[in-house]
């Protein structure tokens, strides 16, 4: 068994890391680690802040795995790696003050009228930065890119945590992210299945 701990309590992403592991091979395994160390996401790209995620544990003997997101649009300046920050600030809210309910609709109806104001449908792409941490504390750093469309329709089942779901289609399939199938998915993320796919024969 090659197994590697994930730099992260988030269930979405530890799924999405699970099944990608599991169609790599029948052995590669992806937990939650044990103990997770929050980390201040404060650098500019999303490499430095997966970087950032896995130095808390680099005197551990085993091998760690860090993701972090950036948002990035064409035609316009944007903090990519703030995307709930920006949407808040711009009602003048914090985070903390807010309930998960409330995050939601304020970030959902940011983004909305974002396409909104250029022409209902927009182009941007996620930035995907990696962090691996080997056994033998040695650090690699990686990173992919998901083609999407940002559109002004709240589209299915509510994804709570992740406003942004509920609004962009994929570039690939052109289906809502909630539309996806398991082979749809597969389809969208080959960048990030052949970064696992060299971790998991580095291991």
């Amino acid at each position: 068994m090659k197994k590697i701990y994930f730099a992260t309590w988030n269930k979405q992403k530890i799924h999405r890391m699970q099944s990608l592991a599991k169609n790599i091979a029948n052995d590669f395994v992806i937990e939650p680690v044990p103990e997770l160390i929050h980390v201040e996401e404060n650098w500019a790209t999303p490499m430095e802040n997966a970087e950032q995620k896995i130095v808390p544990y680099e005197n551990l003997d085993f091998p760690i795995i860090a993701w972090d997101t950036g948002l990035y649009f064409e035609w316009i300046q944007f903090d990519p790696t703030h995307v709930k920050r920006v949407a808040l600030a711009n009602a003048w809210l914090e985070a903390e003050q807010c309930s998960q309910e409330e995050i939601y609709s304020v970030l959902l109806n940011y983004y909305r009228d974002l396409a909104d104001s250029h022409w209902w449908e927009f182009p941007f792409y996620y930035s995907d930065g990696w962090a691996l941490k080997s056994s033998d504390g040695s650090i690699k750093i990686f990173q992919s890119k998901r083609n999407n469309i940002l559109t002004n329709i709240s589209h299915g089942e509510k994804q709570l945590y992740f406003p942004m779901c509920n609004l962009y289609k994929s570039s690939i399939s052109w289906k809502y992210y909630t539309d996806r199938t398991e082979s749809d998915m597969l389809c969208e993320l080959q960048w990030q299945i052949a970064i696992l796919e060299d971790i998991y024969k580095s291991l």
